[in-house]
C-alpha cells in the first residue's frame, strides 16, 4: 500500500496550509481571547471550498473523500481548532442531511411536504 499523497492532495494541503497561515493563524489568539466567532474568516473557508470537498461534483461539491477532508482540517487546525471544529461539523451536518434527503428524494415513499 502506497501512503505517499498523491500531487491533487499535496495541492489542496498546500493551498489549505497557505490560506491558515496567511488568514486564520494571525487572528487566532485575538479571537479566543475575545470569544468572538469569526464569521468572515468561516465564509472565506467554504469560498476556498473546504466545506464542498466531500460532496458530490453534481451536487455542487468538490466529489473528494474523507482523506482529503481531513487533509484540509488538519491545515485549518494547526492554526485554529475552533475554527476547524467549526467547518468539521458543519460538513458533517450537510453530509448527513444530504444522505438522508437524496435518500428520502429517490425513494417512492410519501414525503412529509406532499402530505400538507
Amino acid at each position: 500500500m502506497d501512503f505517499r499523497l498523491t500531487d491533487e492532495q499535496k495541492a489542496l494541503q498546500s493551498q489549505v496550509a497557505a490560506f491558515a497561515d496567511k488568514e486564520v493563524a494571525p487572528l487566532a489568539e485575538k479571537l479566543d481571547r475575545e470569544a468572538v466567532f469569526p464569521t468572515d474568516l468561516f465564509r472565506k473557508v467554504g469560498a476556498l471550498g473546504i466545506t464542498r470537498i466531500p460532496f458530490e461534483e453534481e451536487w455542487g461539491g468538490m466529489g473528494l473523500g474523507t482523506f482529503e477532508m481531513v487533509l484540509a482540517l488538519e491545515q485549518l487546525a494547526r492554526a485554529d481548532q475552533s475554527l476547524a471544529v467549526t467547518a468539521m461539523v458543519s460538513v458533517a451536518v450537510g453530509l448527513v442531511l444530504f444522505v438522508v434527503g437524496l435518500a428520502v428524494f429517490r425513494s417512492s415513499e410519501p414525503r412529509f411536504a406532499d402530505t400538507i
